[in-house]
């Protein structure tokens, strides 16, 4: 994205009322050649804002900066040694994102440094590894999360077999026992008994959207890119236009992903929009 585009869109987000960003999805933010800009830009204008990263990239100098501009910085390491992660990202930069992430702690700053650990058939072994690096690392807090298999031509419908699941759990809930680890262990257990989403609408649809390097609104993180999703383009036109136009929810069908970026907050928000009013608060 040109930063001048970027800017624009910065000033476009907090005129219309948005609140936070998140920089992630799709590749890896800090790669953008003008990203400290820009973060600086949407600091200047009042903007929260958090992170995803795989953390390869954050000196001393971008260490104090994330630390210091971020609400949150979460690095997706998901492996936790040297083999398995150069097999994993098909990189050798274990060492260096580690590194990358102490220089995040002892940053002076209030984010909070998270580090995620994507959990499969092939590592759910190494959770208490895992939570022994978490350890070292010193960071506020790490997460584990199931990766998701999906069919790739019906997205609803999971595409593996998900009973690595029951061997995993045990372990989760060991890991759960310390303060510092955060296991959604109901998140997994959902992926391994997936029954639908539950819900018939989108409401997480109408909370946030997904703006892409190249100037355009997405309704969904897992939907960019398809053109059913496509709210508008912020090159030809004002964010507060299209988000306007967006009319909030959307249905949910079967191009809607097992277990998508919304579905946890999509289950709370179903129950209480759902509720009956009260006589008296109608």
């Amino acid at each position: 994205m040109d930063f001048w585009l970027a800017r624009q869109i910065i000033g476009q987000l907090k005129f219309a009322g948005v609140q936070s960003v998140t920089w992630t999805g799709g590749g890896e933010p800090t790669l953008h050649p003008q990203f400290d800009e820009i973060v600086q830009a949407a600091n200047n204008v009042g903007l929260k804002q958090g992170i995803y990263t795989h953390g390869g990239h954050i000196g001393l100098e971008r260490a104090a900066a994330l630390k210091k501009y971020m609400t949150f910085v979460y690095v997706s390491l998901d492996e936790c040694r040297p083999e398995t992660y150069k097999q994993s990202k098909g990189t050798d930069r274990f060492d260096t994102v580690c590194e990358n992430i102490h220089r995040l702690v002892f940053a002076e700053g209030q984010a909070t440094i998270g580090v995620g650990f994507l959990i499969h058939r092939d590592n759910w072994q190494d959770i208490p590894a895992m939570v022994e690096l978490g350890r070292e690392l010193q960071t506020d807090y790490i997460q584990f999360r199931p990766t998701i298999q999906y069919d790739q031509l019906h997205p609803d419908r999971p595409a593996e077999d998900t009973r690595w699941i029951d061997n995993a759990i045990p372990l989760l809930e060991q890991a759960a026992c310390e303060p510092f680890v955060v296991a959604d262990i109901d998140r997994f257990r959902m992926y391994q008994n997936w029954q639908g989403h539950g819900y018939r609408r989108c409401n997480w649809a109408g909370m946030q959207t997904v703006i892409t390097p190249n100037g355009k609104v997405w309704r969904c993180m897992n939907k960019r890119e398809h053109a059913d999703a496509l709210l508008g383009d912020l090159s030809e036109e004002s964010f507060v236009h299209i988000w306007d136009r967006a009319g909030g929810s959307c249905a949910v069908d079967g191009s809607c992903r097992v277990m998508c970026r919304g579905h946890i907050a999509n289950i709370t928000l179903d129950a209480v929009l759902s509720r009956p009013v009260h006589a008296e608060f109608a």
